[in-house]
């Protein structure tokens, strides 16, 4: 899987990687596993303001579907009876 929006977040933070961008996109490409279509609009985005670049990192964040875990979804972790908790200790 692409690291595409963490390849964008740095371009827009790390001067010396959107340079580096410029000067080896392959090697960038490579480095962050993107397709061909995401390296080229990464080297697109090397080149654009920084105001670019947040746009389209804001755009690809709000496409992507949250696939972070919550705590509904977390199984429920019982403590065995009699075990003292935060709970039930008295300080």
């Amino acid at each position: 899987m692409s690291q595409f929006a963490d390849a964008i977040a740095r371009l827009t933070i790390d001067k010396d990687f959107a340079r580096a961008t410029r000067l080896q996109p392959e090697r960038i490409a490579t480095l962050y596993g993107l397709t061909a279509a995401e390296a080229d609009q990464l080297r697109q985005l090397a080149d654009a303001a920084n105001a670019e670049r947040a746009a389209a990192l804001r755009a690809l964040l709000a496409a992507e579907p949250d696939d972070e875990p919550t705590l509904a979804d977390a199984p429920a972790i019982g403590v065995p009876a009699g075990m003292p908790t935060l709970l039930t200790t008295k300080f």
